[in-house]
């Protein structure tokens, strides 16, 4: 049988965040997710109000909500995740 040469990966190093750029990003996902609570508690009401009785809309309106959770979510899994070098 001839021989395979193996393809061996190099191990992967976490380095880790200064203070600094921990606590930048940190504020960050503070104040999107202020703004994010924000744009929800004034304008969900209101769409929500303006859509009753019209199930498409409605149901466009909870996909365009749920769409802005997830990217918030989204936002503090990406900023606090481990960085791979």
């Amino acid at each position: 049988m001839p021989e395979i040469p193996l393809i061996v990966l190099a191990p992967v190093q976490y380095e880790r965040l200064p203070m600094l750029r921990v606590a930048l990003r940190y504020a960050i996902c503070l104040a999107l997710t202020a703004m994010n609570a924000g744009v929800i508690a004034f304008a969900g009401a209101a769409l929500y109000r303006a859509t009753y009785g019209h199930p498409i809309e409605l149901a466009a309106v909870t996909v365009l909500f749920a769409a802005l959770l997830g990217s918030l979510v989204r936002v503090w899994i990406v900023a606090f995740r481990p960085h791979v070098r």
